[in-house]
């Protein structure tokens, strides 16, 4: 049997005036998202996980069926796996954002891509006040590498920052050690600096291995994705995941071309992964027009191409994992919808709702 688990992060969402009322899918979704609503069976899945933040990679990876203790405690020493940036098992690994404060020291914008110069200003001198490697992998991302620094971890409380929109930049900065209180430190210094840019480093992880795909599932996997931390995730369970001409993990992305590669990958794996972040992006952008067009271009580029293009008996599972709200920037824990549907087969009914674990083993079941 032949599935795909199509993943679009941080789709559901609350409804806007500026949408006419309507959610984003709502206002987005069209003839794709019509026929699975008409010919697929559903379930909710609960993809958090208490004490753990609600983000892309702890519930990806309930989604893949990876149970909670072996959950890596970060996202960041994936991501610099992803990247090739180099670290030891003994450093600490962390995500450092470019972020936007107003004049009432509150976090305007937790995803922000300053003017490049001051872009640049700001990487230099978190590297000189820490003597840590910082490497860009993005408009408003990079990674900080702290060597030897994997003792810090235990007490380091940080807060992701696309959490933290209007939050007065003196409660999102990290505290709970004396690493923490020094990067803090450097927040508050660099703000004063280049008002109203700064930093903020959050998602503070040491290397750890995650079980692989068919040691899991007893499948071959692959991963379709321009998503660091899944792309680490692809590379720590030895999934395949192949480089896809103009992917770009935003909403800018080339939808089509990731439609022909999970078709290919599909050819080769039993299982293929197909996540699009621009949904996400969007959201962290507190832009719900544009996430309601970018969901139009899923429909039209994505959806449509893997519907014909699969073979008789495929089965899809169309889902998200976690709900993201444009009016917050952020991510709520509540169960995500999911569509069960198979090629050449009509099916209907409801499982209720579960645990994200069992996702995997319900897509490729005899129960529907």
């Amino acid at each position: 049997m032949k599935s795909i688990m199509i993943l679009l992060d941080g789709i559901q969402d609350q409804a806007y005036e500026e949408l006419g009322g309507k959610t984003p899918l709502q206002a987005g979704g069209r003839e794709s998202f019509a026929q699975f609503e008409r010919e697929s069976a559903t379930a909710r899945f609960i993809t958090s996980v208490p004490g753990r933040e609600t983000d892309t990679l702890i519930c990806t990876l309930m989604l893949l069926g990876v149970k909670e203790a072996e959950l890596p405690t970060g996202r960041s020493s994936l991501e610099a796996f992803a990247e090739n940036f180099p670290f030891e098992r003994e450093d600490l690994i962390l995500r450092c954002s470019f972020i936007k404060v107003n004049e009432e020291n509150r976090i305007e914008d937790p995803c922000c891509t300053p003017p490049e110069e001051i872009a640049k200003a700001l990487m230099e001198e978190v590297t000189a006040r820490h003597q840590t490697p910082l490497q860009r992998i993005g408009g408003y991302k990079c990674l900080q590498c702290v060597p030897k620094g994997n003792q810090w971890l235990q007490g380091f409380d940080a807060h992701p920052a696309h959490d933290c929109t209007g939050w007065r930049i003196q409660d999102a900065v990290p505290s709970g050690n004396q690493l923490a209180e020094q990067m803090a430190a450097t927040t508050l210094a660099l703000l004063e600096r280049y008002q109203p840019y700064t930093v903020l480093n959050w998602a503070p992880s040491a290397y750890e291995e995650l079980p692989s795909f068919r040691q899991l599932w007893g499948m071959t996997g692959g991963m379709v994705t321009k998503t660091l931390v899944l792309e680490g995730i692809a590379r720590a369970m030895e999934m395949d995941c192949p480089a896809v001409e103009g992917a770009t993990g935003d909403t800018d992305t080339n939808l089509m071309a990731k439609a022909d590669a999970t078709l290919k990958l599909l050819d080769q794996k039993d299982f293929v992964l197909l996540h699009v972040g621009g949904t996400d992006e969007a959201t962290h952008r507190h832009n719900p027009v544009e996430k309601a067009e970018f969901i139009t271009r899923i429909d039209r580029e994505l959806l449509r191409p893997i519907v014909e293009g699969c073979p008789n008996g495929t089965r899809i599972m169309l889902t998200s994992d976690h709900w993201a709200l444009c009016s917050t920037s952020g991510h709520t824990d509540d169960p995500v919808h999911a569509y069960l549907w198979e090629k050449g087969a009509l099916h209907q009914g409801d499982f209720g709702t579960l645990s994200g674990n069992e996702a995997i083993k319900l897509l490729c079941s005899d129960r529907w």
